[in-house]
């Protein structure tokens, strides 16, 4: 990969594997390394490829591998131990909060009670959820709840949409595929 090349010229062929959970044909993904200083020159180049999704799938961590960090096109997640995860909420009190999904009912009423009493443990901190668009009982719900679109996303498929039975969809797993 040209792009790869250029941003980080010392990166080894690693290994390949076959990837084919939820994809028709078996895709082939090639895994690099490379051991590189934690400075912004040498991260922000490979970092805005990511970005920029040119390339996905990379993890800078420190040799130890305590604490890796996977960016996406749309921010990033850190994988801390317990203390690290304390330190950062604490650090940042406006990352805090939880995501919702996937949240999976019968009725909007069992929904309304499951979001209750996972909102409560939260104790007044944020709380998210992607609510799909083609589920109006729960666009509703969200409505009546005082919930507020913050983000919107797109369905995109490579093939025919998936016949999935969205009545009892009311929160989607994630949205930051990458």
């Amino acid at each position: 990969m040209p792009q790869l090349r250029q941003a980080d010229p010392d990166a080894r062929h690693w290994g390949s594997h076959v990837h084919d959970d939820d994809f028709p044909d078996d895709v082939i993904h090639d895994e690099y390394v490379s051991v590189r200083p934690r400075t912004r020159q040498a991260l922000d180049p490979l970092l805005r490829l990511v970005a920029d999704e040119v390339i996905a799938g990379v993890t800078p961590a420190p040799l130890d591998l305590r604490r890796p960090y996977h960016p996406y096109d749309v921010g990033g997640d850190v994988f801390a131990p317990s203390a690290g995860v304390t330190a950062l909420k604490a650090a940042h009190p406006d990352w805090s909060g939880a995501r919702v999904g996937p949240l999976y009912a019968e009725t909007d009423d069992i929904a309304h009670i499951l979001l209750n009493s996972l909102s409560a443990t939260q104790r007044g901190a944020p709380v998210a959820l992607d609510v799909p668009d083609a589920n109006v009982p729960a666009i509703r719900l969200m409505e009546r709840l005082g919930l507020e679109p913050t983000f919107e996303c797109a369905r995109m498929y490579t093939r025919d949409a998936p016949d999935i039975d969205m009545a009892g969809l009311f929160a989607a797993t994630t949205i930051e595929l990458g």
